[in-house]
């Protein structure tokens, strides 16, 4: 993780985790722009075992608008879960 960017994260979907991450650093073309200024990044979880490419992205999304998402809305709401980095959810 980069000490100079605390508290940044970056939550994608792909098919090849190592050529992404390669992607986003730089070292490949056809990397995020919003990945660009904080370079270095580093992977530090993947979630998989989807049965479609549907539901991994839906999964993607709820993991990153977390109040909007109805299923996370609900865990939000009991206050059973652990506060993290900027209240964001912690695993």
């Amino acid at each position: 993780l980069n000490p100079k960017w605390n508290n940044s994260q970056y939550i994608g979907f792909t098919n090849n985790p190592p050529r992404r991450i390669r992607q986003h650093n730089g070292e490949l073309k056809n990397g995020a722009k919003k990945t660009q200024k904080k370079r270095p990044w580093e992977m530090v979880l993947f979630v998989y075992g989807f049965p479609t490419k549907h539901s991994a992205l839906q999964f993607e999304w709820a993991w990153q608008k977390p109040k909007y998402s109805r299923l996370v809305k609900h865990y939000l709401s009991q206050k059973s879960y652990k506060a993290g980095i900027n209240g964001k959810i912690q695993i």
